[in-house]
């Protein structure tokens, strides 16, 4: 188990171990979630939607409806590819 040292102010300084399986990199958000029994989730934000908006397109410039995405989804999840 990793220790996180509480630097003044609250800030948490991560061990270099849980830094690198987060990639996280100096100057990186990461959001922070306590559940109901207590325990600590770390989820890595590097970027948010507005930077992203609009950078992935299919290669062939075709255009598919949410339930065509959601049966892709589905079909992935069960092929265990996601």
């Amino acid at each position: 188990m990793n220790t996180v040292q509480v630097l003044e102010g609250g800030a948490l300084r991560l061990p270099p171990e849980i830094a690198m399986r987060l990639n996280a990199q100096p100057g990186d958000r990461i959001s922070v979630e306590v559940d109901a029994n207590g325990v600590v989730h770390l989820y890595p934000k590097t970027a948010n939607i507005d930077e992203v908006c609009g950078m992935l397109h299919p290669p062939d410039n075709t255009h598919v409806t949410i339930e065509q995405m959601d049966a892709s989804l589905a079909e992935a999840f069960r092929r265990g590819e996601v």
